[in-house]
């Protein structure tokens, strides 16, 4: 079975669990604000920047990006490049570029 059908799988019977996790221990998580930011008590853990995609978001995310490829012309046979820091969003853009559209894609991460 190719990869493209166990993700579409995946999608399909766990759409709600986690399939991605970006950790990254040098960033600061700004998504929430805590005690001590407000002066009030003093930090007793370090937590690292964290961010997560269920499946379904996983597949929404490469068919989007699929579509948008497309809609804009670009054909089976064409060469896409990737260019891109490592992040949450890499997987499904190369997921979308290389297993629903197209023969060959360039993969460069910074």
């Amino acid at each position: 079975m190719p990869v493209t059908e166990y993700l579409e799988r995946n999608a399909r019977e766990y759409p709600d669990e986690v399939a991605l996790v970006e950790l990254n221990p040098d960033e600061k998580d700004t998504r929430r604000t805590t005690w001590k930011e407000f002066g009030l008590i003093e930090p007793t853990t370090y937590s690292p920047y964290r961010r997560e995609i269920t499946w379904s978001v996983f597949n929404e995310k490469a068919n989007r990006f699929a579509n948008m490829l497309i809609g804009r012309g670009i054909k089976k046979g064409d060469k896409v490049a990737i260019i891109m820091y490592n992040c949450l969003e890499w997987l499904p853009i190369f997921r979308s570029v290389k297993d629903r559209c197209y023969s060959s894609a360039f993969q460069l991460q910074i």
